[in-house]
């Protein structure tokens, strides 16, 4: 029955290299506490996005998170008196924008779990690190020979790459680094394709690749284990850190950076190459060449092949072709490979479609902008225009022998002597614009309203007192016929 039916809710996935940006629109006070509303935007499209409303206390929160990085980050003081002023706050708002533009501008910082909690509480509150170890736990339940050590936290940029220590009950002085990666948007692999994926990834063999010890994978996610290089990754080597340490520490501002030598980037480069070269001829997509690392000579006939820099001086020399004593081994099935290769079509694409709707967005801004630096433009055409029309009807005034601002003088000569009144003189007192008097009347009208002002006068002067008591004749009254004599 539908009652009874349970409703899974379905899992979203998302892009952690989409680029977050903020912006602060409004201040509000809340129980006497000033909160911030801020929109916050993923991606280029303006349809995805969602307000936040934070308090200083959040930023402060956020800015102590940073403190390993070492980093000199612009956070506003704090402020006890005055506070709710508006021109405080108004002066604190900007700050913080700016605050967040520095953070949101350092690709390591932006990237950490602690900007995307700020900026994104709805999808990054979930303990993914905590989550990552049960999923772990409960994989390497099934296998008695691996176990467990302890994790280590934060030592790659990924969000949902975690990291374990493991050791092996067979070896256990061998120490193994153990990789657990949930699925992201671009799964469109089965369980059972996924599973031969990881089977036959599994047998690779390679000298500058690093075997695998185990790997397997489930609804969830999956996992890698291999051999814990002390040295740690190139990057390590670089900023001449322990590979143990959190990455915002190791990456963020490294105090001793070490250039590698020319003959260590030679080698290492040659390395890459043949690595990439062994897995595209096997059909794997993995790696490319970036445009961004390569000069612009170099990409005159557009972007060399992999085989064309293996070819290049730099990269081959008769000493890195040294024998090895693992030959490389790689096979798989047919099945597994269209599988792959239709994975690889749909995430391409995907990308593809992304940079369709950014380059689109970018142009839609851009029109915008033109949009209204052009009516601007109208705006100060048609201002400009008015005050020049203002200008030529005062000049126009003025050649007349009128003054621009009074339309009507009374010292002019005509109504001083319609009016019958004398004017006064202009003296260093100047006197505001009086209204326009009204046209002279006729001598038959003037007549009339003074007759009839004089009889409207009468009537007001009248007094009963003034008036003299009239004689009236006495009557007499003969009572035998009733009639007066």
């Amino acid at each position: 029955m539908a009652v009874f039916e349970k409703r899974i809710p379905k899992k979203v996935y998302l892009d952690d290299t989409q680029v977050l940006t903020c912006s602060f629109e409004n201040a509000q006070n809340i129980q006497g506490h000033t909160e911030y509303v801020i929109r916050v935007q993923r991606g280029p499209l303006p349809e995805k996005s969602w307000h936040i409303y934070k308090r200083y206390n959040d930023f402060v929160t956020l800015h102590n998170a940073f403190q390993t990085s070492g980093l000199p980050l612009p956070l506003p003081p704090k402020k006890l008196l005055g506070n709710m002023d508006r021109e405080f706050i108004a002066e604190r708002r900007v700050a913080l924008q700016n605050y967040l533009n520095i953070v949101l501008m350092n690709p390591i910082l932006a990237s950490s779990l602690s900007v995307k909690r700020f900026l994104d509480p709805d999808n990054y509150s979930t303990p993914f690190h905590e989550l990552a170890l049960q999923h772990v736990s409960m994989a390497l339940r099934s296998e008695a020979n691996y176990e467990v050590v302890k994790p280590i936290p934060e030592i790659g940029w990924r969000l949902r790459k975690h990291y374990f220590l493991v050791k092996n009950r067979v070896n256990p002085q061998d120490e193994l680094l153990l990789a657990w990666v949930e699925h992201g948007p671009d799964k469109y692999m089965d369980e059972k394709e996924l599973q031969a994926s990881f089977k036959t990834i599994g047998s690779l063999r390679h000298p500058y690749i690093q075997s695998i010890e185990f790997l397997s994978c489930n609804e969830v996610g999956g996992f890698v284990t291999r051999g814990l290089n002390n040295a740690g990754s190139l990057r390590d080597l670089i900023c001449s850190a322990k590979p143990k340490l959190q990455f915002m520490k190791k990456y963020t501002n490294p105090k001793q950076c070490k250039p590698l030598p020319v003959s260590d980037v030679a080698l290492f480069g040659h390395q890459i190459l043949e690595a990439l070269m062994f897995l595209h001829e096997k059909g794997l997509p993995f790696g490319s060449v970036l445009e961004s690392i390569i000069s612009s000579e170099a990409c005159k006939k557009g972007l060399p092949t992999i085989g064309a820099l293996l070819s290049h001086p730099f990269f081959n020399n008769s000493s890195y072709d040294s024998s090895h004593s693992e030959r490389p081994h790689f096979k798989y099935s047919t099945h597994t490979k269209e599988a792959l290769r239709l994975a690889w079509q749909k995430t391409e694409s995907r990308l593809k479609e992304e940079q369709k709707m950014v380059r689109h967005q970018k142009r839609l801004v851009k029109v915008q902008v033109l949009l209204s630096s052009e009516e601007e433009v109208k705006k100060r055409k048609q201002k400009l225009k008015q005050e020049q029309l203002h200008k030529q009807q005062q000049q126009q005034v003025l050649a007349n022998g009128k003054s621009p601002e009074r339309s009507e003088s009374p010292n002019s000569t005509s109504t001083a002597t319609s009016a019958g009144t004398v004017t006064p003189p202009t003296g260093l007192m100047e006197f505001p614009s009086a209204p326009p008097l009204p046209p002279p009347v006729s001598t038959s009208d003037v007549g009339a309203h003074v007759e009839r002002a004089a009889l409207l006068g009468s009537i007001c002067n009248f007094n009963k007192a003034k008036l003299r008591p009239a004689v009236t004749p006495v009557s007499t009254h003969n009572g035998d016929d009733g009639r007066i004599s």
